[in-house]
């Protein structure tokens, strides 16, 4: 009796222990709703809201990697002025009777982008980073290893920071050796005033030459129906040297065809802005052939009164394999130069 008696007073100790124990239990908080990555399509595809603003992100960018050939032949005279650098490196290859050049190149940009709407307009920035391995090669002015080389700031119709010189535009497709496309990456101020289709740009450039005074360029963009006209005007400051160029086109079915012509100031050719010529007439053409296929092909012709006129010539295809890869290939000649050029470039985007 008393062994019964002792089981049933543990038992019911147990019992009013496991209650009290009960009647304390914390009960976990329910978790917080999660707030996913919304797509934001009011800049365009490819944009993201940033959880918990109104901030609208885009990240894209490419990998590239290309092989170049050049085969020059004779005394490999330039068509006009040039620096001292240049003309060590030139006589550094030169040969009797001429040489080939074969190189390599890779190339590797990121593009960070970021847009919302103010009370002033869109306020909009991007960030380049970017990887160039022998990147003499094919024209490229960046240095070679990493880079920032894009880091721009726009609102309304203001921009400022490091982009792509305004002057960054030509004709001719891949017989373009002879227009200036101006000196590459550079810091600036611009303003654009837009109406309809047409865009009015002023911007003003550094030009690394030790002062305050910037280079100026003046910039028009318009289109009516299936034609496009760019026109703009440039001063160098350094040189003391203005420039204009121009170029038209007209889409007529699946090909587009184009002529341009570039004016400089005979006493500074080959200038930031400047071209090889005092005059540079061109023309291009390009087609879609199929859903994959384009083909494009250019000509320059440049004349002069001190130098002797030249030409050059260029023709290229491209091929998307599949989306967000594509594979280029280009030839191209320059007569004052014996110059035959070509390049494949495989290039994978997204």
């Amino acid at each position: 009796m008393k062994i019964k008696s002792l089981l049933l007073g543990s038992a019911a100790a147990l019992v009013a222990v496991s209650g009290a124990r009960a009647a304390d239990a914390i009960v976990a908080a329910e978790p917080e709703p999660v707030e996913y990555v919304r797509v934001c399509g009011a800049f365009g595809t490819g944009y993201f809201y940033i959880p918990g603003t109104e901030t609208c992100l885009k990240i894209g960018g490419y990998v590239r990697y290309e092989l170049n050939m050049n085969r020059k032949e004779q005394n490999l005279a330039p068509a006009g002025p040039e620096t001292a650098a240049a003309l060590a490196a030139r006589m550094a290859r030169r040969t009797a009777d001429g040489y080939k050049d074969f190189g390599k190149r890779s190339e590797v940009r990121l593009n960070i982008e970021a847009s919302n709407e103010t009370e002033l307009g869109t306020l909009y920035s991007r960030v380049r980073l970017g990887y160039d391995a022998n990147p003499q090669q094919d024209g490229d002015q960046d240095l070679s290893g990493f880079a920032i080389d894009h880091a721009v700031i726009t609102l309304g119709g203001l921009m400022v920071g490091k982009n792509a010189s305004w002057w960054d535009w030509g004709f001719g497709q891949d017989g373009d050796g002879m227009v200036s496309y101006g000196p590459g990456e550079m810091g600036m101020f611009a303003y654009t005033y837009r109406m309809g289709a047409t865009a009015i740009s002023l911007a003003v450039e550094e030009d690394n030459n030790g002062n305050y005074t910037p280079d100026v360029i003046f910039d028009v963009v318009t289109a009516v129906g299936s034609f496009n006209l760019h026109g703009a005007v440039a001063y160098d400051e350094a040189a003391r040297a203005a420039t204009a160029k121009a170029m038209g086109s007209f889409a007529l079915g699946m090909a587009t065809i184009g002529l341009g012509v570039q004016w400089s100031d005979g006493s500074a050719r080959n200038g930031s802005y400047t071209a090889s010529h005092e005059w540079i007439l061109g023309a291009e053409v390009a087609a879609s052939l199929t859903e994959k296929l384009s083909a494009r092909a250019g000509f320059d012709y440049g004349i002069d009164n001190v130098v002797a006129n030249d030409w050059t010539a260029g023709a290229g295809i491209n091929y998307k394999f599949v989306s967000g890869f594509d594979v280029d290939a280009r030839v191209n000649y320059r007569d004052s130069t014996e110059n035959f050029g070509g390049r494949l470039r495989l290039t994978r985007s997204f």
